[in-house]
């Protein structure tokens, strides 16, 4: 009953709205905002930026390009005594596209404003956010003064340019200075590093690689099932029959492990959408590929299990913690890689410092919650099970008792160290790769043992990330996507279901079908038909 009453409430404030601008609530105010099938944060930077770069230009007002200490937004600088001429120009092209000005401390842009008297009263200040809104066409995700420009007035001293505010870089600059144009990479890690167009015109200065940003790739591994996929089931119940005499929980195989929503789908979408710098992506199956994949996109690479596994494990397999275990035997795959599972995803843009330190260091977000002290046994759940076998393995190499869960997170992972675990701990890698279920006696190497031998070998540190578990099962599950979906409070969330219950499983499909299409609304380029 909650899910059929959740799901009619969304198909009633669910709008189709006309092309060009349209009037919706932001925040609690109403605001103009251009409706955009190719939404993403980073093409609201991209046209924010641009606005006021044309803007200033045409008026020949000299500027240029900061990096800014928040990398979702863009900056410019002009010098202060062109500040009522540079003011003049945004005030005037503004109202051409429904451009609002605002205070810089103002992150969801409720005091932002337009119209002349807002100029007029804003444009003296030292430096003030210049915003547009921009949503997709169904109005549910909107973007606008997070991914603003600020206007910064530098003040002339003796020959030296002063700042208003700290920037990544410096607050002083020659008042004399060679200008020279950059692509977007340069003043903002949102941008994939591919992007070697020079567009924004920026002083040698900003130019500098400075040590706390991370300069090497990074790839992106999923392992994807469709468990509805008939030739895939005769797979696993012919598998299934030769272990029925083992001792397995009942969970080691559940429908529920194997059933596909379109997660992968919208998994990709927040990829592409709020992580934009990946590299590559890997996705890992067993001789599947979902038909509405673009496998000719550059940066899209199906792996089949045959060709990690090789002469280790036994195929076919059906337990992740096996296809977890050779996930390092990527072809191809860079040195650090975020591995997700299906059901991962990103909920706001997040830079490449959010997983790893520049100096290619780690992270990884411990839960609140325990594993328990009692030794595995048949009777745990299989991830309880691979905890404690960690724990174990932890406590006997270096003798600290890991007591803490890991978040479903992406998982932050570096290929060398994976290498290292399989040579370290060649028993329990070899025999987790030979279980075909999930078994009681598995080590979850990439999502838990990897976490803590990086840790206490130095290459990894514990962080933490706004996060959410979302169980289907759960009664509250449809007021914790409401919230989700209403105030994207989440930097990375899980939507997952251990319990197959077939009388709710329409239900269930519904709700994260229509919560993942109004969270996730533009095509991913790796989509078949997407123009990209």
């Amino acid at each position: 009953m909650r899910l059929r009453v959740s799901n009619s409430l969304f198909q009633h404030r669910h709008r189709r709205l006309c092309d060009g601008y349209v009037l919706l609530r932001v925040n609690g105010r109403l605001r103009v905002a251009e409706v955009r099938d190719d939404l993403a944060p980073l093409q609201a930077w991209r046209e924010t930026l641009e606005f006021v770069c044309s803007a200033l230009t045409a008026a020949s007002v000299p500027f240029f390009c900061l990096r800014p200490v928040d990398f979702r937004a863009s900056g410019v600088a002009v010098p202060m005594v062109h500040q009522k001429r540079a003011v003049e120009a945004l005030a005037v092209a503004a109202a051409r596209v429904h451009a609002r000005i605002g205070p810089v401390n103002d992150p969801d842009g409720s005091r932002a404003a337009s119209g002349r008297e807002a100029w007029d009263r804003l444009g003296t200040r030292r430096a003030f956010r210049v915003s547009r809104n921009f949503c997709a066409p169904d109005g549910e995700m909107v973007l606008g003064s997070e991914h603003g420009c600020v206007v910064e007035f530098w003040e002339s001293r003796d020959g030296w340019l002063v700042a208003p505010r700290a920037n990544r870089i410096t607050d002083v600059l020659s008042s004399e200075g060679e200008i020279t144009h950059v692509p977007a990479p340069v003043l903002t890690p949102m941008a994939n590093r591919d992007d070697t167009e020079a567009r924004y015109p920026t002083r040698a200065d900003f130019l500098l690689a400075v040590v706390d940003e991370v300069t090497f790739p990074i790839d992106v591994v999923y392992t994807w099932v469709d468990g509805g996929d008939p030739a895939w089931r005769a797979r696993r119940d012919a598998a299934y029959e030769r272990v029925t005499g083992e001792t397995l929980h009942e969970q080691a195989a559940n429908e529920s492990r194997y059933t596909s929503r379109d997660e992968l789908r919208y998994s990709l979408r927040s990829l592409a959408l709020f992580a934009p710098w990946v590299r590559h992506i890997h996705i890992v199956t067993d001789a599947q590929v979902p038909s509405w994949l673009n496998t000719d996109h550059p940066k899209i690479t199906v792996v089949d299990h045959r060709e990690i596994f090789g002469h280790r494990g036994l195929l076919p397999t059906f337990n992740s913690h096996a296809i977890e275990s050779q996930l390092h035997h990527i072809r191809g795959l860079s040195e650090h890689f975020l591995y997700f599972n299906d059901d991962v995803f990103l909920g706001r843009p997040l830079a490449p410092t959010s997983f790893f330190h520049p100096n290619g260091t780690g992270k990884f977000f411990p839960s609140s919650k325990r594993v328990d002290l009692r030794d595995p046994s048949a009777a745990d759940l299989p991830a309880t099970a691979a905890g404690k076998n960690t724990r174990r393995l932890i406590e006997r190499t270096f003798g600290g008792v890991p007591l803490a869960r890991i978040k479903h997170t992406p998982h932050a992972l570096r290929r060398s160290v994976l290498s290292e675990i399989e040579h370290q701990f060649a028993e329990e890698s070899a025999e987790t790769a030979a279980h075909q279920f999930r078994h009681p006696d598995d080590v979850a190497i990439p999502s838990s043992l990897y976490h803590y031998y990086s840790f206490f070998t130095g290459r990894a540190v514990e962080a933490d990330m706004a996060y959410r578990y979302i169980n289907l099962a759960a009664p509250e599950a449809a007021e914790r996507l409401d919230v989700a979906l209403e105030q994207r409070p989440y930097e990375a969330f899980c939507i997952n279901d251990t319990e197959f219950d077939a009388e709710a499983a329409a239900r269930q499909h519904e709700l994260v079908e229509r919560f993942l299409r109004a969270y996730f609304p533009v095509p991913s380029p790796y989509e078949v038909g997407s123009g990209e």
